[in-house]
């Protein structure tokens, strides 16, 4: 009977220990995947975290971006009496590798430019700060953003290294006019949610 028993006992040994790496190797794969949702998760928290409502005092709007804005200093030049008051421009700082920017321009034109022919601003020209000096638009409309007037410019330059395609929103605020840019190193880029969210939270406050 000790005899059997004993045998019985240690035939049942390799039976629980194969229970044990079984039940082990389940719990690790559920632990291992537990931790690539978790992981996941978070870093999709991440990035849409990184999105927040830019606002600056004074400036009369309001826009969503995907990263801090920085004030660029000495972007544009133009000081004429007759032409713009003041230059604002905003951006990302651009680390060296980017596969998306924007930048955010506002132009506060002086007395003399804003009763310039019955006071209707001129948006004819600055399509250079979307596209560059000389550069010829792939498309280019007209459109209402918020009521106010305003122009849409699209460029591709498949030869650029990054950033080679451009989509940018001229607006008509009377008293300013906003330059909105958003720059993709690939064409679908500018049809992505995220072009789409930055040029539609646009609002004049």
């Amino acid at each position: 009977m000790r005899g059997r028993a004993a045998q019985a006992q240690r035939s049942a040994l390799p039976l629980y220990e194969r229970w044990i790496l079984r039940t082990v190797s389940a719990l690790s794969v559920a632990l291992i995947l537990a931790i690539c949702a978790c992981s996941q998760t978070l870093g999709a928290k991440t990035a849409q975290s990184s999105w927040q409502v830019f606002a600056p005092a004074r400036l009369g709007f309001r826009i969503d971006v995907p990263s801090k804005p920085h004030r660029i200093e000495n972007e544009y030049g133009d000081r004429d009496p007759k032409g713009y008051e003041s230059i604002y421009v905003y951006g990302p700082r651009k680390p060296a590798h980017v596969s998306t920017a924007y930048e955010i321009i506002v132009l506060v034109p002086s007395e003399a430019m804003r009763t310039e022919d019955g006071g209707a601003n001129k948006l004819g020209g600055l399509e250079f700060t979307i596209g560059g000096d000389d550069a010829e638009p792939a498309s280019q409309s007209s459109i209402n953003v918020n009521g106010l007037e305003g122009k849409e410019f699209i460029y591709h330059f498949p030869d650029a290294e990054t950033l080679g395609h451009r989509k940018g929103r001229i607006i008509d605020a009377k008293t300013k006019i906003f330059v909105l840019i958003y720059a993709s190193n690939t064409a679908s880029g500018l049809k992505s949610s995220a072009a789409a969210r930055f040029f539609n939270s646009f609002r004049v406050i």
